[in-house]
């Protein structure tokens, strides 16, 4: 391509004098060459390039392309001066093109049944990635309270940026969790009167269920009282609602080997008062004898001598 110019000559013969026109321009034009372009590209975990091959008019010069996510060139040059970029320039051409990251389509499961109290990390299984991790939102430690709760899991890339986040909605469906109902202890469904308040011995548990049992003192049936403080997320195992009443009874008690207590005193002194030691403090009555398996009386002797005391009770 190029411009030239060009002559005609006669070199003259037998009847006619040599001749030579004037120089007449011609001009062979450069081929107009369409400037290649390149297409961006989804991310495959393989090497990839721009997919330019030489063609008419232009050959590839550099194209080295890349397997990440990314800015890449291809550098492309006219084959030789008998050709022009369409856009009438004939630099070499750096054309650009990306890597593009790709969704992750992992399957996911998305509905759980759970138990009130259970963690998230042993019902949620989410799955791995090469090029990512997956995560709960907001790092929950429990699945939540009775009902239906939503999560969102969420996937992250890794600096690679290969792939497009991701988010998906996990349903966990939780249950109430079950409270078995305590037992009172065998030696306290049966107590023996003491003259002292005597209870069921059973406490509640502590977020779960108190305990109302005022006890009693004398002999009859009472009753402990539990109660679930949170009947939202707990239920009690067999039995609907949200208290339990157990009972328990106080029988007849023993007053075991009751002694005596009396001093000595002397004549025309005030008599000392006896006293029991026992089990069981009880309104003792006492009366006396002047020999150990004589007649006894409520009488308190005044005279000096040797006497017996007992205390009964009735």
């Amino acid at each position: 391509a190029g411009t030239y110019y060009v002559k005609a000559i006669f070199a003259g013969d037998d009847n006619l004098n040599a001749a030579e026109s004037e120089a007449t321009e011609v001009v062979i034009a450069r081929i107009s060459v369409t400037v290649p372009t390149v297409s961006n590209k989804p991310y495959t975990g393989e090497l990839q390039k721009s997919g330019l091959s030489a063609n008419t008019g232009y050959t590839v010069k550099v194209d080295n392309g890349g397997t990440n996510v990314g800015d890449y060139t291809v550098t492309v040059a006219l084959v030789d001066d008998n050709y022009i970029w369409a856009d009438g320039t004939t630099a070499v051409k750096e054309l650009s093109y990306k890597i593009t990251p790709i969704d992750n389509e992992q399957s996911i499961t998305t509905s759980y049944n759970a138990t009130y109290g259970n963690l998230i990390s042993n019902i949620v299984t989410l799955p791995t990635h090469e090029e990512g991790t997956w995560s709960i939102e907001g790092d929950p430690t429990t699945v939540g309270e009775f009902g239906s709760n939503t999560f969102k899991a969420v996937f992250t890339p890794d600096e690679n940026g290969n792939y497009n986040s991701r988010e998906v909605t996990i349903t966990i469906n939780v249950a109430k969790a079950t409270v078995e109902v305590p037992t009172i202890d065998e030696d306290k469904k049966l107590q023996a009167y003491t003259g002292n308040t005597l209870t069921s011995g059973l406490v509640g548990l502590t977020g779960i269920y108190t305990v109302v049992d005022d006890g009693g003192i004398n002999v009859g049936t009472y009753t402990a009282t539990l109660k679930l403080t949170d009947s939202k997320n707990y239920k009690w195992e067999g039995i609907e609602g949200d208290t339990v009443t157990l009972e328990y009874k106080i029988e007849k008690g023993t007053i075991s080997n009751p002694q005596v207590v009396l001093g000595d005193w002397t004549f025309n002194q005030a008599a000392n008062i006896p006293s029991v030691n026992a089990n069981i403090a009880v309104a003792w009555t006492y009366k006396y004898a002047t020999e150990r398996d004589g007649e006894y009386s409520e009488t308190v002797p005044t005279n000096a001598g040797t006497y017996y005391v007992k205390a009964i009770f009735a």
